[in-house]
């Protein structure tokens, strides 16, 4: 009875999983058409691409020209200056309410109330790293130049 039993089992486990696959399998090929595809369709659904610089809305049938090609959009990995102040402003707070909560005495409270950023000092941090940004998009717009040949 028992192997009856684990057969059974088996075989619906097995129908299982080989309707998974074959359903995970037949998505995958779905969406490498969609993808292969996508070279051909516009991303904005209300306007049709007539040709590179030209977009045609299909409501209200007006034309719409882009802006002429004039180079590559670089993402840096660095924080953003807005991001990086409200990291430092929501650490403020975490600092603040560590500052209070603990013992007088506490060596991580005294460490922040002498070294840690505090409201007073936002402004000039977010400067210092406004600065930073700015000459490593410097450095990197150089070395971009060197490699190009413009510079």
């Amino acid at each position: 009875m028992i192997d009856k039993r684990r057969a059974l089992f088996f075989l619906i486990f097995i129908s299982c999983l080989v309707f998974f696959i074959g359903g995970v399998y037949g998505f995958v090929i779905e969406e490498e058409k969609n993808l292969q595809n996508a070279d051909s369709r516009s991303f904005f659904p209300e306007f049709e691409r007539v040709n590179e610089n030209f977009l045609f809305d299909k409501d209200s049938q007006e034309t719409f020209f882009g802006a002429e090609y004039k180079g590559y959009i670089i993402e840096f990995e660095d924080k953003s200056i807005v991001r990086y102040k409200l990291d430092l402003e929501e650490e403020v707070k975490e600092n603040q309410k560590y500052i209070e909560e603990s013992f007088f005495l506490n060596p991580k409270r005294i460490y922040l109330q002498v070294s840690g950023v505090s409201s007073e000092k936002i402004d000039t941090e977010v400067e210092k790293y406004k600065l930073v940004l700015e000459s490593k998009s410097e450095r990197i717009k150089n070395k971009i130049l060197f490699k190009v040949g413009d510079g």
